[in-house]
């Protein structure tokens, strides 16, 4: 390690991952005016003013970074009706539903190298994406 240059925490790299992430999944989801819609109750906001909604919690890490468990939702539906799992439900379908339930309940350890990989990976979706939309 360089000198001057401190060791990111387990908590920072998480932290940092959750963010680059829900950024990529809004960004998947949005026009090239970068507009999109909640997942769950269609209002279309802007990117920046939406959350990454998971349907199993982000507690199950097997799924927490899983772009078939995420969407783009509004603060409303993400927070205020909890994931707004009904809606959620039956957009995404019981074959979806099925094997989302049975990768939650698996166990994954992801080491900090798999973490850092990750976070390059979707910083440069992220990039791409941005470009292709103009933003």
């Amino acid at each position: 390690m360089a000198k001057g240059s401190p060791k990111t925490s387990r908590k920072g790299l998480i932290k940092k991952l959750d963010s680059v992430f829900s950024l990529y999944i809004r960004l998947k989801y949005s026009n090239k005016h970068g507009w999109v819609k909640c997942f769950t109750c269609g209002i279309a906001k802007h990117y920046k003013e939406m959350q990454n909604g998971h349907y199993v919690t982000r507690g199950k890490y097997s799924t927490r970074w899983d772009e078939e468990n995420c969407r783009p939702q509004c603060y409303g539906c993400n927070i205020g009706r909890n994931g707004n799992y009904p809606v959620f439900s039956q957009v995404l379908g019981m074959k979806v539903i099925d094997e989302l339930v049975r990768r939650g309940n698996m166990t994954v350890k992801f080491t900090d190298i798999d973490i850092k990989e990750l976070i390059t990976k979707y910083e440069d979706l992220c990039v791409e994406l941005k470009k292709a939309l103009s933003l």
